[in-house]
């Protein structure tokens, strides 16, 4: 859609290697430099999807500041 001239699109940086034909990547600033944009996620407990454990155990490794705040599960 992003294509088409249909708006934008807050993208992760590691989406910067894709290529797409009429799509530009351009860093968000705010006065003091490149913006930190925080997300969240949540997951339903009825969801028995086997991909949660595995995404849990690498945010664990790789944000361990993180697991202190709040358990992931």
């Amino acid at each position: 859609m992003v294509s088409l001239g249909w708006g934008l699109l807050l993208a992760l940086e590691g989406a910067i290697g894709s290529a797409q034909s009429g799509v530009s990547f351009r860093e968000v600033h705010d006065l003091d430099g490149p913006m930190r944009f925080t997300f969240r996620s949540y997951w339903r407990q009825a969801n028995s999807n086997p991909s949660l454990s595995p995404f849990l155990k690498m945010l664990r490794e790789r944000y361990p500041d993180l697991s202190a705040d709040q358990p992931l599960i």
